[in-house]
């Protein structure tokens, strides 16, 4: 069977030669080409790589994308992508990635504190996604935790991941983060689950 090929790749800009972004997937072409479908401007305060595209394209100039590394598996191509943005970090390229992981990697090297790639929050985010069928995404223009779990009823799976980044130490923001749940159900769901007390006995 033939392997499932991923694409790291990066978008530059063709004023200043300074890379704004860099990305990864299994469907390269098609994801070039919703980058460059920009039919509105995305209503979010600062810019995003959306707001970036729209107002770069409807400009009049065409963005550059560059292939970086192809790697074989998700987890390899997350890392393969987390390990660019350090690089172009530490460059000093302005990039536009929103994802948690991303930031928290831009945000070290800007402060000049070391910065390991994050094998592990990628794995666990990978199990996470595997039980609720979910992709990553870059956050809705708020705010506010990503919360498209919200509502939904906890699965067994949930309850364990729950339980073990908790006993991990990840605070109550973390978790949310990562199980796609606002922070208020997480606190519920520990105290249902008697890990906890009470809602206040977690740190946000």
């Amino acid at each position: 069977m033939k392997q499932k090929a991923f694409t790291t790749y990066a978008i530059r800009d063709p004023r200043n030669g300074l890379f704004v972004y860099v990305g990864q997937t299994n469907q390269y072409k098609k994801r070039q080409q919703k980058h460059c479908t920009t039919t509105r401007r995305v209503r979010i305060r600062g810019t995003n790589i959306k707001t970036w595209m729209y107002d770069t394209i409807t400009a009049g100039i065409e963005p550059e994308f560059v292939v970086l590394e192809t790697t074989f598996s998700k987890e390899d191509s997350l890392v393969s992508e987390c390990r660019w943005i350090k690089k172009f970090a530490e460059e000093k390229h302005p990039l536009l990635n929103k994802w948690k992981i991303h930031k928290t990697i831009i945000k070290s090297v800007i402060n000049g504190e070391d910065c390991p790639i994050p094998i592990q929050e990628i794995k666990t985010y990978l199990e996470t996604r595997k039980f609720s069928g979910q992709e990553r995404h870059e956050p809705k223009p708020k705010n506010t935790p990503t919360t498209n779990r919200q509502g939904k009823p906890w699965q067994p799976h949930e309850d364990e991941q729950l339980k073990k980044l908790y006993s991990e130490g990840k605070n109550g923001e973390e978790i949310a983060s990562l199980l796609y749940r606002p922070f208020k159900g997480i606190c519920a769901r520990l105290v249902r689950l008697g890990v906890i007390p009470n809602r206040k006995s977690i740190r946000p």
